[in-house]
């Protein structure tokens, strides 16, 4: 809310030192793996592998798909990967900060994807 009324105020939101910009990450990063329960170690075992396969393809398809759709759209590479990938809208946001892409761009693609994911849900 703060970064829009700063936009609509003028020139645009006050740029974001790295320094906060890489704590944030570390925590944002930290505070995923402290809640990450492990209660059965066997099968975080068996299904470690399964996972990581499957991360592995979804970022590799939203790779290939950022790179189909960049010239299509008019857009960086770099920008639609992030608009594309799964993560949360926090933490998307906030690596899209630090590798300094348009913030709006990747945060209306993943608002969007949530939007269409309670529709679809509601509908069910």
């Amino acid at each position: 809310m703060a970064a829009a009324l700063f936009n609509l105020a003028g020139p645009g939101a006050p740029q974001i030192p790295d320094f906060w910009l890489n704590l944030s990450q570390l925590l944002i990063g930290a505070h995923l793996g402290y809640t990450l329960k492990i209660d059965n170690p066997r099968l975080f075992r068996k299904m470690f592998g399964a996972v990581f396969v499957s991360n592995v393809l979804l970022i590799g398809f939203c790779y290939f798909l950022s790179i189909q759709f960049a010239p299509i759209l008019s857009l960086q590479a770099n920008e639609l990967f992030l608009s594309m990938a799964p993560g949360g809208v926090a933490e998307m946001a906030v690596t899209a900060m630090s590798v300094h892409v348009d913030l709006s761009v990747v945060t209306s693609f993943h608002l969007f994807r949530i939007l269409f994911i309670l529709f679809f849900f509601h509908q069910s």
